[in-house]
């Protein structure tokens, strides 16, 4: 397991960038319309998805075979960074309603 998880670090490394940049937006959509856009949060954070995955076997497709030959296929790594994104995510935004349903006390 631990391997595993190096692996995906290195396999994350270029996609790092567009899982901030679509979970700010998505975060963005929710902090000004409210929990109601969570279905087009989520949307967002798919075609952050499909833009990684496209922008993976456009520009380094040859590295591929790097994670093919410690075994692991490329499918599962995709499956497993983009399960752990999503899971951060929700995270994210559980904390975030948590703090925003608090209500403030006036002094």
């Amino acid at each position: 397991m631990p391997r595993l998880a190096t692996l995906l670090l290195q396999f994350n490394k270029p996609l790092w960038i567009c899982h901030w940049l679509f979970s700010y937006f998505g975060l963005y959509f929710i902090m000004k319309n409210g929990i109601a856009l969570l279905v087009t949060s989520f949307s967002l954070k798919l075609a952050g998805y499909l833009g990684a995955v496209l922008y993976q076997n456009y520009f380094t497709p040859q590295v591929y075979f790097y994670y093919r030959n410690t075994g692991n296929t490329v499918r599962k790594l995709y499956l497993y960074s983009f399960i752990a994104d999503l899971l951060l995510y929700l995270i994210i935004i559980a904390v975030y309603q948590s703090f925003s349903a608090v209500p403030h006390v006036k002094g």
